[in-house]
């Protein structure tokens, strides 16, 4: 799914496991973009688990567009429930600390990490 600005796939894992993986420069149109194909697309597998993979994107939010992201994750209905990891390089762990903190205090169960193992197992130890 092309953007000007990147890109971004969606790919079922399994059953309710989600993992959407950015490339390139991402701005938050592109956020949004991913977040309404994925609603659109989810069918019966609503997700109990998703792992957001910014470790190839160029992202740079504002510190305004990060805290809408984060209200609106958080704000999803059919994210109720649903463990959420963005999984980042280490470099860049720090970007999305702010977003984690908004939805989390909104009532998100959201984790900033950057092991894929550690983010897959995270992401189990949830209900489902």
């Amino acid at each position: 799914m092309p953007d000007p600005a990147g890109s971004y796939e969606l790919i079922l894992l399994e059953k309710g496991l989600w993992h959407v993986k950015y490339h390139g420069p991402i701005s938050l149109e592109t956020r949004k973009a991913a977040l309404e194909s994925f609603l659109a697309d989810m069918g019966d597998n609503i997700p109990w688990g998703m792992l957001i993979d910014l470790r190839d994107a160029d992202m740079h939010l504002t510190l305004h567009d990060a805290f809408a992201w984060g209200n609106r994750l958080a704000a999803e209905i059919h994210f109720h429930g649903c463990r959420m990891v963005f999984l980042e390089a280490p470099e860049n762990a720090e970007r999305s600390t702010f977003v984690e903190t908004v939805s989390r205090n909104r009532g998100g169960t959201t984790r900033v990490m950057t092991d894929w193992d550690d983010a897959m197992a995270w992401l189990r130890e949830g209900p489902r």
